[in-house]
């Protein structure tokens, strides 16, 4: 999945490049022909130290950008750019502080620039939930990532991103779904059965379009009956066999 992310990143990547050529070109700020050319020049050497995989090279070179010619379009491209380079680098936190630092200094017109920003910030709080190996796992990165695509969703409907932007949250309501059922599972094997009904039934709420709905839903009505709450967990079973009459569950 990752390995798709970069090549939907790479492929935005080159028309924000090209944008900031083309304005470099047709814009001088300031007036100063030298800076200019110098700030082309630094930026040309900074993607070619990146194509050539000199990653921390070409962070140096962006740094000098933002602090020498901070004025320029080149300057002005440099977060970004930075942002891109530490997502390839699996540095997600700070991918995610750059970008938002990026989008905070910019307008809130609708741009190619900053929906590719803004998935850039989403591909990288999602890498932080798959790397993510705790358990429980934080469910707090996937809502984050969540989150930052929806952003994406709401403020560039029209881009190239949101189709994706769609695809990804659906996976991390898969996921988050999952992981909820997973902790009931394990209420259910430590003996907490009022735990276990309650969460099961938010999942079956919450995630009604989800495939693990039907597994929650069967996991409470067994933690009900576990609480001899009998007609409660006859209802929810019931409710199984409405919604999903070919769960194993459903006699």
């Amino acid at each position: 999945m990752i390995k798709i992310a970069y090549q939907r990143i790479a492929c935005n990547l080159i028309a924000v490049i090209a944008l900031a050529a083309l304005s470099s070109g047709c814009s001088v700020l300031g007036g100063d022909q030298r800076q200019h050319d110098e700030a082309v020049a630094l930026y040309q050497q900074a993607m070619a130290a990146r194509e050539d995989g000199q990653l921390e090279t070409s962070l140096a070179h962006l740094d000098t950008l933002l602090s020498d010619y901070p004025n320029t379009p080149q300057g002005q491209q440099a977060m970004l750019e930075k942002a891109y380079t530490h997502y390839h680098l699996k540095n997600y936190p700070l991918t995610i502080e750059q970008t938002s630092t990026w989008l905070e200094q910019g307008s809130e017109a609708d741009t190619p620039e900053r929906a590719y920003a803004r998935f850039l910030r989403a591909e990288a709080a999602r890498a932080l939930w798959n790397a993510d190996t705790s358990s429980p796992r934080k469910t707090s990165l996937a809502r984050q990532a969540f989150a930052y695509y929806r952003k994406v969703v709401e403020y560039h409907p029209e881009s190239k991103e949101v189709k994706t932007a769609f695809q990804r949250m659906q996976q991390l309501r898969r996921d988050l779904a999952a992981e909820e059922l997973r902790r009931a599972r394990e209420d259910m094997q430590a003996g907490d059965f009022a735990t276990a009904a309650e969460r099961a039934a938010w999942v079956a709420e919450q995630y009604r379009d989800v495939r693990h709905a039907a597994d929650a839903l069967a996991l409470q009505a067994e933690a009900l009956e576990n609480l001899n709450r009998d007609r409660e967990a006859a209802a929810t079973l019931r409710m199984l066999q409405i919604l999903y009459p070919d769960h194993p569950a459903v006699e």
